[in-house]
């Protein structure tokens, strides 16, 4: 079962812009007179590269529920967590740089100190598939239905 997430409004505002103007830088230095060749490549590849990277992390965000395990994907980085060490979860509007897109995020903490913040699109759905396959969850603070 996989969640999408859900994206404040704001936040895409500023991801989109800010793919926007590292396309626009790459394409500056062909506005010089005479432009160096390796220079168009260098700000091409860097620009449009993290472009790119940027746009990916932001299109391949996803909370996917498998047989043992919890897997929050975006872009490159995937991070995996093993249904047994799931300790609790509660709603926290935390900004901290996380696994998710909204400021209406819930942090799952796991393991022995380590916690992960997901904004799920569908969050009762999401909590109610986590209370699921982690019977022992603790839930803190109020958490909608």
């Amino acid at each position: 079962m996989t969640f999408r997430p859900k994206r404040d409004r704001w936040l895409s505002i500023l991801i989109w812009g800010t793919i926007l103007l590292m396309t626009v830088v790459g394409l500056t230095p062909m506005l010089e007179e005479n432009p160096h060749p390796s220079g168009l490549v260098i700000a091409l590849i860097i620009c449009w590269g993290c472009a790119a990277f940027v746009a990916w992390i932001w299109l391949d965000m996803r909370y996917t529920f498998t047989q043992e395990q919890l897997v929050l994907k975006s872009g490159p980085f995937v991070k995996r967590i093993p249904y047994e060490s799931v300790q609790s979860v509660r709603p926290t509007r935390s900004v901290m740089s996380s696994a998710a897109t909204s400021i209406d995020r819930l942090e799952i903490r796991y393991g022995r100190f380590d916690d992960v913040h997901v904004s799920p699109l569908e969050e009762a759905r999401f909590i109610e598939e986590l209370r699921r396959r982690c019977p022992g969850l603790q839930s803190d603070g109020e958490i909608s239905h």
